[in-house]
């Protein structure tokens, strides 16, 4: 067995160990298995700046039919890296003592890990995967030494993002797809690198014909683990791939219900299931476009007559909540709605994902039945800036609206939004839309009541 430093991608011998002496390490080498420590990274300097001739110190993992490399969490720069899996490297690194003893107790448990799996016959037919996963899984309560992988990662992440809905999701999407083209269950975040992610956004474009956007929902999961990891230091930042790869995306005409289209959706006298869809989506557009996350979580007010909530997509960064008036229109939805834990009840259960689809598919054969196109949740958004926008309603009033960041410092540290700004701007775009009334009041539509059986 060798040991061998890999740079770039590509191994070289660096030195000959000792050969074991005993029965299993031979038996290791005649099946063409072994361990060897490789190398590419040293310590992650304090001022946390790249420096190319620093590379990660690993284990790879030789097995018959293919091989896998095991980060150790250290690094060394290549004239400190000794290649001796027992001292790998030199006294005058910085931390030598640590590195080295840390580096052999994880070299001989992976030695170990592998002779255990030629004795039970696992190894015959292993993958790289499999071994990855039958290690890590020894040294699963070893944090030290064994840092999380970036799949562990990602679950983790995924699962703190759990109450995001769509957000939350997008961490699993990216998983399925990254699992389809690895074919493995577990990966460092040293599979990341600039060539294999081109391959891979060709992989879902030619393979899972992707779309643009799709594949950027994939690479956006993947850059988001990436910069949490950074900052809870499970990795140094000269791991970063996305510095190079540029996540490509293309813009596309926003899809929205002129003032016609939405008078005859809200007038319209359904029943049931279509109604409960209709009004949801109705709800959405009276609230400023609210992203349908956030009204389906909408607490009870604390303030009579307004409602105040923080959206779901960036409640990571602590924004201020978003304060609007509940015009009449709205009122009577959430009167007729009215819900015990949160402050409406469209849904029989409290899934998000279940309602949702459910939605989709009622404003879909509404959209077709009624108004001989497309019809989508999200649309309500695009429907409500628009419409601000032809009553020109400024853009920087129709943006906290909805819910996005402060762009410039002035407002980030030393605005205090006044919220009756966007109050008027939606009184102005309701009265737009109930214009051909001759009382300007919203039409009364004679329908059923919503019994419990019709919700979603």
């Amino acid at each position: 067995m060798d040991t061998r430093y890999q740079r770039e991608g590509v191994s070289s011998s660096k030195s000959e160990t000792t050969k074991s002496k005993t029965s299993s390490s031979e038996a290791s080498k005649s099946k063409s298995s072994s361990s060897e420590t490789s190398k590419s990274k040293s310590s992650k300097s304090k001022s946390g700046k790249r420096d190319g001739s620093m590379y990660p110190i690993k284990v790879r993992v030789r097995l018959p039919n293919a091989s896998t490399d095991i980060s150790t969490g250290y690094y060394a720069t290549e004239s400190t890296f000794s290649g001796n899996p027992m001292s790998a490297v030199y006294s005058r690194c910085e931390n030598a003592e640590e590195i080295n003893r840390n580096v052999a107790s994880l070299y001989v448990d992976y030695l170990t890990a592998v002779l255990d799996m030629e004795k039970s016959g696992v190894i015959e037919n292993a993958t790289a995967g499999t071994i990855h996963a039958y290690v890590r899984k020894r040294k699963e309560l070893d944090v030290v030494i064994a840092p999380a992988t970036f799949t562990e990662t990602l679950i983790k992440y995924a699962k703190m993002s759990d109450g995001n809905g769509r957000y939350g999701a997008m961490f699993l999407y990216a998983q399925k797809w990254i699992k389809r083209f690895f074919k493995e269950d577990v990966l460092t975040f040293d599979r990341f690198d600039y060539g294999t992610l081109v391959e891979f956004d060709l992989y879902m474009m030619n393979v899972g014909h992707l779309s643009t956007n799709t594949r950027a929902i994939v690479f956006r999961g993947i850059r988001t683990v990436f910069n949490h990891a950074i900052k809870c230091d499970i990795i140094p930042p000269t791991e970063y791939p996305f510095r190079k790869f540029k996540i490509k995306q293309s813009r596309k005409e926003k899809e929205y219900l002129s003032v016609e289209e939405l008078r005859t959706l809200a007038r319209l006298p359904l029943k049931g299931r279509k109604k409960v869809a209709r009004d949801f989506f109705m709800l959405s557009f009276y609230l400023c476009g609210i992203n349908p996350v956030d009204l389906f979580h909408l607490p009870p007010p604390t303030v009579a007559g307004q409602i105040a909530y923080v959206r779901k997509k960036v409640a990571h960064s602590e924004p201020l909540p978003i304060r609007l008036r509940i015009q009449p229109e709205a009122q009577r939805l959430i009167d007729e709605y009215a819900g015990d834990y949160y402050m409406i009840k469209f849904s029989q259960f409290h899934c998000f994902e279940t309602f949702m689809r459910r939605v989709r598919l009622m404003l879909q054969q509404i959209g077709n039945e009624y108004l001989g196109r497309r019809l989508y949740m999200y649309m309500a958004r695009y429907t409500w800036a628009t419409l601000a926008d032809h009553n020109e309603v400024l853009h920087d009033v129709i943006s906290k609206a909805l819910g996005h960041s402060d762009k410039s410092v002035a407002e980030k540290y030393y605005i205090s939004f006044d919220w009756e700004r966007v109050n008027r701007a939606n009184r102005k775009v309701l009265d737009y839309l109930n214009a051909d009334l001759s009382d300007g009041a919203a039409a009364a539509v004679a329908s059923e009541p919503v019994t419990h059986k019709d919700l979603l």
